[in-house]
């Protein structure tokens, strides 16, 4: 795209529509005018950034949109404009962008522990190691008494405390790339023995119960801290069409929407921990749980963040934009 091309027959339309932000009173004629004008400059912003992502051109769309949405909406509506914006098409936006290396975390992650519990199993002489070492530290029991040892408030405080911070850290290990590779495999290594020293002694469905209903919703936590930090790591090496300092002040504003989805759905995750799994409810009830806050999160991403990038949002969007499919 040809951006003084396409920036020139609509500059007075932008130039309009500024002045009409800007008056202190409108009448319902120039009210209407204002509505139609934010409309079709909202679409000629998503135009530019999917087309043409001129950096000075969307931050001036940008502010004229964000504006002209405040204007319309009042302060007080202004604000859960911005709010619902921003939950509704900016981080679902970042989070789409992420999806395929959080998917491919998640294969690795299974594969990985899959693999070291059979390993275990065949393997007679590591197995009574690790059982024998495991019944002499206790871990049977301290496996199940660390769900119940806390009020249900405290531990659930608690494990939303530890998830975050294991989730800070992996985006800087995620950076690296091969820090995010070791997290993932250092943790679905250290799945795979609970898993198997938990079944040889006979409590594979105690050790599914306990962490399947949180556990679900805080993997894909995981699997989205490490998949942002690898978004930058794989930018920096392929900037694609975009210049690098573009396309590293997308993947790192993307790397930042990443932390704030994870540090709430962690939140979700450390209730369900905190208030679902001590509970003596039937497995079928607390895992059901557990995969429908899972399953809610990946609809998030895959459907609320694809509708996003069809309307061209991205992590540079303004936080303060309307994103209205309407003809130029």
């Amino acid at each position: 795209m040809d951006i003084e091309a396409f920036a020139q027959p609509r500059a007075a339309l932008w130039q309009r529509l500024g002045a009409l932000t800007k008056r202190r009173r409108l009448t319902g004629a120039e009210a209407d005018e204002l509505a139609r004008l934010y409309a079709r400059t909202g679409t000629h912003l998503s135009q530019v950034r999917s087309a043409a992502p001129d950096p000075a051109l969307v931050s001036q769309l940008s502010g004229q949109v964000a504006a002209a949405g405040a204007r319309l909406t009042g302060a007080r509506e202004g604000f859960l404009h911005t709010l619902r914006a921003f939950f509704e098409f900016r981080l679902p936006a970042a989070l789409y962008r992420l999806r395929w290396w959080a998917v491919g975390a998640a294969v690795l992650t299974v594969v990985v522990a899959v693999a070291t519990g059979l390993h275990i199993q065949d393997t007679p002489a590591l197995r009574a190691s690790l059982v024998a070492r495991a019944n002499a530290s206790g871990y049977q029991s301290d496996f199940f008494t660390y769900y119940t040892e806390d009020p249900n408030a405290v531990f659930a405080a608690h494990v939303f405390t530890n998830n975050a911070w294991i989730a800070l850290e992996s985006f800087p290990m995620g950076v690296t790339f091969v820090g995010g590779l070791y997290t993932l495999v250092n943790n679905a290594i250290n799945l795979g023995v609970s898993g198997a020293v938990m079944g040889a002694n006979g409590q594979l469905q105690g050790f599914f119960t306990s962490i399947l209903p949180h556990g679900m919703l805080e993997l894909s936590c995981l699997f989205t801290a490490v998949a942002a930090g690898v978004n930058v790591f794989w930018t920096v090496l392929v900037p694609g069409r975009r210049k690098r300092t573009e396309a590293l002040a997308q993947s790192g504003l993307t790397l930042v929407l990443g932390a704030v989805g994870a540090a709430l759905s962690l939140g979700v995750s450390g209730l369900i921990e905190g208030f679902v799994t001590p509970r003596s409810w039937p497995a079928w009830v607390e895992i059901g749980i557990g995969a429908v806050a899972c399953a809610a999160y990946w609809f998030y991403v895959f459907g609320a963040g694809r509708r996003a990038r069809r309307l061209g949002v991205d992590a540079l969007s303004g936080f303060g934009e309307t994103y209205v499919p309407v003809s130029a």
